[in-house]
């Protein structure tokens, strides 16, 4: 039952925290005083952790701060320190409003949110609610003095108790987490039960979209420079959608790109998920990857490798010119620094290795065949 005669609570100083005081700085206020006065701590206080849990309900929402905040000023404005100095009806009117609060509390919450506190002082609300409480004791203890009045009365008090004994019934199948709010606001001062208790938000809850993939291909080349790519995305839910991506310089087969907020859309205002881009570096006819370096094979004529020579070489930021030494064996390995992928993590790029093979030819012409000739009676001597 709520007591009309109650104090007025000023959760500020509960919390010792300014009337301006920012969001971050009641949390932190809040966590603090917890901590300090939590009844399993040395020191600690149930009473006063309640009072400060109460404080901080209503605190950290936004809403139940701004109506707090009108009340808080009509009072401060007032100089009472309670509310029954104010005069609010009888004895008798209190204990009429305590007997018929509980049948009415359905009506009363849906009341609650249309309350215009903006509009008016906590004087004025109070007087409105006693007067409420005079007019339904009026109706249920000065009823007509007929026998007809009389049965239509204690019907009408036995449908209001069976209404209530249905709500308390559907109350118990409400999930847990509600259950929870419920016992906690009735642990809370009759200040807050009577302004905020009955207040409930929606248990509707945001969620976020779901990341989307898509696998896009590239060339070598482009993994190697980075590029621009255009895409037509539907993962929004919001119609095709055209994208301009900037692929980075130095991607490798599987690395994937993030682009925030275009993947699928969230639930109840939620927001989007991401657009991931998952990276596969098609096949080159030239290059073979191995992490960060390039690997290319350079063919030679049998003389070429035996005498030494100049070749060009190819890579993937331009042509490049090396020498073979003489006696170069087949499948002897060539590094050419730096001339690999850029890696984006360490800044460093990796190496290109140039692999030679001896190449025979499928015809040889009458001239070159006695040069070989030549060379196999010089070998046989």
């Amino acid at each position: 039952m709520i007591d009309l005669n109650m104090d007025f609570k000023d959760y500020y100083k509960s919390l010792n925290i300014g009337v301006g005081a920012t969001t971050e700085a009641i949390k932190k206020a809040y966590k603090q005083l917890a901590k300090k006065y939590h009844p399993d701590s040395d020191g600690g206080s149930e009473e006063k952790f309640k009072e400060i849990q109460e404080a901080y309900e209503v605190l950290k929402d936004k809403d139940r701060r701004a109506k707090y905040d009108t009340l808080y000023r009509s009072h401060k404005n007032s100089g009472q320190s309670s509310f029954k100095s104010g005069g609010f009806g009888s004895a008798s009117t209190n204990s009429s409003y305590q007997s018929n609060y509980s049948s009415q509390q359905n009506k009363n919450q849906q009341q609650t949110q249309d309350r215009q506190t903006n509009n008016s002082s906590a004087y004025d609300y109070y007087k409105q609610e006693s007067q409420k409480a005079r007019e339904r004791q009026e109706t249920y203890t000065n009823p007509k003095d007929n026998t007809s009045s009389d049965s239509n009365q204690r019907s009408y008090q036995q449908k209001q108790y069976t209404n209530a004994k249905k709500a308390t019934s559907s109350s118990q199948t409400q999930s847990k987490q509600s259950s929870n709010k419920a016992n906690k606001d009735n642990n809370f001062s009759d200040f807050f039960n009577m302004f905020f208790g009955g207040e409930t938000k929606s248990s509707t809850k945001t969620s976020r979209g779901e990341d989307y993939e898509l696998a896009i291909e590239l060339d070598l080349e482009d993994a190697y420079h980075g590029c621009t790519r255009k895409l037509e995305i539907s993962s929004t839910g919001q119609g095709l959608r055209r994208l301009e991506v900037m692929i980075p310089a130095g991607v490798r087969d599987g690395n994937k790109i993030k682009i925030a907020g275009e993947g699928k859309v969230g639930k109840n205002g939620g927001e989007n998920g991401d657009l991931f881009l998952k990276i596969k570096i098609k096949e080159h006819s030239i290059f073979r990857l191995e992490d960060d370096d390039v690997h290319s094979t350079l063919q030679l004529e049998p003389y070429e490798a035996i005498l030494g020579t100049e070749k060009e070489v190819i890579t993937l930021g331009s042509k490049v010119e090396i020498v073979i030494p003489p006696q170069t064996q087949n499948g002897k390995i060539l590094r050419l620094r730096n001339r690999g992928l850029p890696n984006p993590k360490t800044k460093v790029q990796g190496d290109h290795y140039v692999h030679t093979e001896i190449k025979i030819k499928e015809h040889y012409s009458f001239e070159e065949l006695q040069h070989y000739k030549a060379i196999k009676r010089v070998n046989e001597l």
